[in-house]
């Protein structure tokens, strides 16, 4: 999940790219509209996608993005997808899953970078580690005769 604690993506994006249809079928709804408890089950799937879209992000870039780079939102999508096909996914679904990972580590290795739809790379979040510790517990003026 982002900083925010937002999803990259939302059910109605789900809805839009796999259509009501698929959606229903995954979340085992009976009816023909997704309800609250069916929506909740897209929106744990997204939150999960986030999380993992988050671990590999965060190497390159400070959280939260924003604006969200639209191809975050497709892999968002594809991954949650994939968690809600559970043990049963398709080659298609697979597929656009291991795309998705594939692009999620050559964006945390740094050979792709992101951009939103200007053409602007988000910030980054730089390659610097700061530590901080105590003073040295032996020195070369207190290991002086030993």
């Amino acid at each position: 999940m982002t900083e925010e604690g937002m999803a990259y993506a939302d059910t109605d994006r789900m809805v839009e790219v796999f259509g009501l249809d698929e959606m229903l079928q995954l979340t085992d709804a009976e009816q023909e509209t997704l309800t609250e408890t069916d929506a909740a089950k897209i929106r744990t799937a997204l939150d999960d996608a986030s999380a993992l879209i988050d671990g590999f992000v965060r190497r390159r870039y400070s959280l939260p993005l924003n604006p969200t780079p639209a191809l975050l939102v497709r892999v968002c999508c594809d991954i949650a997808r994939f968690y809600l096909y559970r043990d049963r996914p398709t080659d298609t679904v697979k597929d656009a899953y291991r795309q998705g990972l594939d692009l999620l580590k050559q964006i945390s290795a740094g050979t792709y970078q992101l951009s939103d739809q200007t053409g602007q790379e988000p910030q980054s979040a730089g390659e610097a580690v700061l530590i901080g510790a105590e003073g040295r517990i032996f020195n070369h003026a207190k290991l002086t005769g030993y």
